[in-house]
This record gives structure tokens, sequence and C-alpha cells, in this order.
């Protein structure tokens, strides 16, 4: 397994396979970009997510 960093772009990034999992979510992707400056993740090929009962939107999101 490997994660790079690119200081200059303040990005952390992989090729390899990702999984992200919490008490209500669990996501995976075949490689992911996180960019640090504006706090956002990219995941790419064959995304997967599976969101459980109870999930509450992050930062003061509503609710649909």
């Amino acid at each position: 397994e490997k994660l790079n960093y690119e200081h200059k772009r303040r990005f952390i990034f992989t090729d390899n396979p990702v999984n992200i999992s919490g008490d209500t979510a669990r996501l995976s992707a075949d490689s992911a970009t996180y960019d640090l400056a504006a706090d956002k993740i990219v995941l790419t090929g064959n995304v997967a997510t599976a969101i459980y009962s109870g999930f509450a939107p992050a930062y003061g999101l509503n609710r649909p």
C-alpha cells in the first residue's frame, strides 16, 4: 500500500484501492485524491457507498 503527498499543491493521493469507513457510512474506490486546502476528497474508479440508518450530515447540512 502506498500513499503520496505533494507539498506544493497540498494533495494526498494514491492509485491503490481505498476503503473509508465510519459508524454510519462506508466508501470504497480504486484510487483517491485529497485536497488539504479545499478539504475535498475525490474518489475514482469503481466507487461504492453504503449509508446506514442514523447517518447525520456533516458541517451543519440539512437532511433532505
